[in-house]
């Protein structure tokens, strides 16, 4: 149960990240005026980052639980 829940806690550590890049993102977009297709391309990007990454630490704890 704690490989669960240390899973869990990391996989929303970074979807917290992913979140706050992408607010970070969207107001650097209004401010310097960017077009939403720059803003959307890279966050998309950093989306699939943390897809990534959260997919690995998954894997990892199913294959420590098997």
């Amino acid at each position: 149960m704690a490989k669960a829940e240390l899973c869990n806690e990391k996989i929303s550590e970074l979807a917290v990240i992913c979140n706050d890049g992408i607010s970070e993102m969207a107001e650097l977009m209004y401010k310097n005026g960017d077009s939403y297709s720059t803003y959307e391309k890279w966050a998309g990007k950093l989306q699939d980052v943390y897809t990534k990454y959260a997919g690995q630490i998954s894997d990892a704890y199913i294959n420590s639980a098997t």
